[in-house]
């Protein structure tokens, strides 16, 4: 059996690498068009990634579980961190992807 919380570990490195790429696309695509729309999403890709942050630092550094971090992830937190992960690529999709 799988341990929910190597699923958890696995998926928050994944979201917050995904965040990240995001980010840094969005900056360039910003830079190029000049698009207040770009950079609102760009915005959000960059406060998802600082999620991912908070949640990195708070479950390996700080040891925050019970405060940033639920204390019994179960399957819920994998969950939502896989949906917000599609989430993002749906609107890099949606707003960059070229046709």
């Amino acid at each position: 059996m799988v341990n929910i919380a190597s699923i958890v570990d696995i998926l928050l490195g994944v979201y917050t690498v995904i965040a990240a790429t995001l980010t840094a696309i969005g900056v360039i695509s910003y830079r190029r068009s000049s698009s207040g729309r770009v950079l609102f999403v760009t915005l959000a890709f960059f406060l998802l990634f600082l999620k991912g942050l908070i949640l990195i630092l708070g479950l390996y550094v700080f040891k925050a579980e019970g405060f940033l971090i639920p204390s019994q992830f179960g399957r819920g937190f994998a969950t939502l961190l896989a949906i917000d992960s599609v989430a993002m690529l749906a609107l890099y999709f949606a707003l960059f992807h070229r046709r």
